[in-house]
């Protein structure tokens, strides 16, 4: 974050949300900050969109503490976010989400009491209400003792990424793979190996619909700091 966002007191910006758009194939056009109604908060960051591009999870945060948020998508622009409901944002610190295709789960990470260690994910369905059930831990294979992060559900609705510190990690985290199976279990979580995992750290995966492109974030040598 730069330009007009407000300085901390560290010398750092706030995160705030950006928004830029494709011209053609991998040609971007400069980043705006985008308008109040999503950067309302301190601290605002873009979780996930979901794949038809009409609701956004967000993390929001002050002095105060941070939760995560909704926003779905009017006429022209996002709706102000508003705070996602059940036990979502009951306890420990939840950072990360992504909204299943059809809507009607939700994966997040926390750090609450009640996992297997460390960060994991966790899932609410929706109920027939409408309102979210109650956090259940995604449990093994997915979760370890140690963090994991990131979790992206692709269009098709059985393949989940996610990232980990533990399974068998390259090291810090890498971008694990894994199919929703039988019952809305999980297979065994694959690495995607080198090149895309380095013994540095790969987060925030994301495929495009037709399964061609992915997007990730690393710390590895050669990008911008």
């Amino acid at each position: 974050s730069g330009g007009n966002v407000a300085v901390m007191e560290n010398g750092e910006y706030h995160n705030c949300i950006y928004i830029s758009y494709i011209k053609k194939d991998t040609d971007w056009t400069s980043s705006r900050l985008y308008d109040k109604n999503l950067n309302f908060l301190a601290d605002n960051i873009c979780s996930s969109i979901s794949p038809d591009g009409q609701q956004m999870i967000l993390y929001c945060s002050n002095k105060e503490g941070g939760a995560l948020y909704i926003s779905h998508m009017g006429e022209t622009n996002w709706d102000t976010p508003e705070k996602l409901g059940s036990d979502i944002n009951t306890s420990g610190t939840q950072t990360n989400a992504c909204l299943s295709p059809d809507g009607n789960a939700i994966y997040f990470v926390s750090e609450r009491m009640g996992g297997m260690g460390g960060k994991d994910i966790w899932r609410c369905v929706k109920l027939p209400n409408g309102e979210w059930s109650r956090a259940l831990n995604l449990g093994k294979p997915i979760n370890t003792p140690y963090d994991e992060e990131t979790p992206f559900m692709h269009a098709d609705g059985h393949t989940f990424f996610f990232c980990s510190q533990g399974h068998n990690s390259m090291g810090g985290y890498d971008i694990f793979f894994s199919q929703v199976i039988d019952s809305g279990k999980f297979s065994e979580p694959f690495n995607l190996g080198y090149p895309i995992n380095t013994p540095y750290n790969e987060l925030h995966f994301s495929l495009i619909l037709n399964a061609k492109k992915g997007y990730f974030n690393s710390d590895r040598p050669g990008g911008l700091g």
